[in-house]
């Protein structure tokens, strides 16, 4: 998790010490409170962030902890709801995810073929789940962005940008 203060104080950031944030990246939006964390939390990295764009900032990493887990948990419903067996989903997230970060090309499937009949196809065995607009949505960014180029280019392998 990352963490952002607006206010430092000792109270606000007591509450903070010895929880997973102790080791945690923290984001501060005030250059004069710098001193102050780095003092409560001697072993986390820290960085500035221009106070107009943390909502946006915060929002991004809103979809980036949380947007995996909610797709993952609405994919292991509707596959339970219609007799999937969830290990096998699991499974597959599980290993999406280490592809994610291990492989060079972790992309597969339709969209990264470009295969308009089995898109097709999805969309329309969609059409009676709430994963309808969500899926729509998913191939209209994957398009809009050109990730089928650019998705391992820009992410971090080891905490080395690739």
């Amino acid at each position: 998790p990352l963490n952002t203060f607006p206010e430092v104080s000792e109270r606000n950031c007591e509450s903070e010490m010895g929880t997973v944030f102790s080791q945690s990246p923290l984001f501060l939006d005030h250059p004069q409170r710098l001193s102050q964390i780095q003092e409560l939390f001697p072993s986390n990295e820290v960085h500035l962030i221009d106070p107009e764009k943390k909502p946006l900032y915060h929002a991004l990493c809103s979809l980036a902890a949380n947007g995996n887990q909610i797709l993952w948990e609405a994919c292991l419903q509707t596959a339970e709801k219609h007799n999937f067996s969830r290990q096998v989903f699991q499974n597959l997230l599980l290993n999406s995810s280490k592809n994610f970060w291990n492989l060079e090309d972790p992309i597969t499937g339709p969209l990264k073929r470009g295969d308009q009949d089995t898109i097709k196809a999805h969309q329309e065995a969609l059409k009676a789940t709430e994963l309808s607009d969500l899926y729509n949505s998913l191939k209209d960014i994957f398009f809009k962005f050109n990730l089928e180029n650019s998705i391992s280019k820009n992410k971090l392998i080891n905490g080395n940008p690739k």
